[in-house]
């Protein structure tokens, strides 16, 4: 089986985001924190800090907007702020979350990723959740 392993983390002190990693790349969990870099271009380098950051798993999915950068839609991630609709087709915003009774990714009720559509993350946009 194929499938991309992502993180991103939210440094609760700088109160910034990563932009997403493997764990074989810019980041390593198990060694340390060696670098990371955040949206901003800002890098990080200080081994010690793990206790500042949050770390956000990637679902699999990816949210129905398409750009130059997300050409196949934004990595949905733990965390994220989603607008999407129920099996009914009532629209509602929800957070990400890792359920443990499930073993997977849940939206609300919804188990569901179909058109998803990232507007936020529970860190940087908490008024979105009402």
């Amino acid at each position: 089986m194929d499938r991309e392993i992502l993180f991103k983390v939210w440094d609760k002190k700088a109160k910034r985001m990563s932009i997403p990693f493997s764990l074989f790349g810019e980041f390593t969990l198990m060694g340390g924190v060696h670098s990371w870099q955040f949206e901003s271009g800002v890098e990080g380098d200080q081994i010690g800090r793990l206790n500042d950051l949050i770390s956000l798993q990637y679902t699999g999915f990816r949210d129905i907007k398409r750009t130059k950068e997300y050409p196949e839609g934004q990595p949905i991630f733990e965390g994220d702020i989603v607008e999407t609709e129920n099996k009914a087709g009532e629209k509602f915003i929800d957070a990400v979350k890792w359920e443990n009774d499930l073993l997977g990714f849940r939206i609300g009720e919804c188990h569901f990723f179909d058109d998803c559509k990232i507007i936020g993350n529970i860190f940087q946009h908490k008024h979105l959740l009402k």
